[in-house]
């Protein structure tokens, strides 16, 4: 009989904040924040986000790493940005 010793076991959390989505993902911290920042403009993203837009569901954020920097991503955001320039303007 064989007997296998685990040393370390790694448990990801529902929810991340930029610090521990950093640590997930192997990205900065910073990065992190960007990326959650990015989420909080694009309406069905920012739909996704719990705590007022500070914790994000791990499922969502790896969805949304590998969105970003796509065609759709980047015509989304810009549009999605300039309506909320607008409305900043108007108020």
């Amino acid at each position: 009989m064989e007997v296998t010793l685990v040393k370390e076991v790694i448990i990801t959390p529902l929810l991340l904040d930029d610090e521990t989505a950093a640590k997930t993902f192997s990205i900065t911290k910073e990065h992190a924040g960007t990326c959650r920042r990015e989420m909080k403009d694009i309406p069905r993203w920012n739909a996704l986000l719990s705590d007022h837009g500070r914790l994000v569901d791990t499922k969502v954020f790896k969805h949304y790493l590998d969105y970003r920097g796509s065609v759709e991503w980047k015509n989304e955001l810009e549009t999605n940005r300039k309506k909320l320039r607008r409305l900043k303007k108007d108020v």
